[in-house]
């Protein structure tokens, strides 16, 4: 269960970081268009 608990708290950043980064590309694409 350890290993486990220690992918999720290593995954869970990267899941955050890409909602936020899709989410700012599609402010700066709704600004162009």
């Amino acid at each position: 269960k350890g290993s486990i608990l220690s992918q999720n708290e290593s995954i869970e950043p990267l899941s955050l970081l890409l909602i936020i980064g899709s989410k700012t590309f599609m402010d700066k694409a709704y600004n162009e268009a």
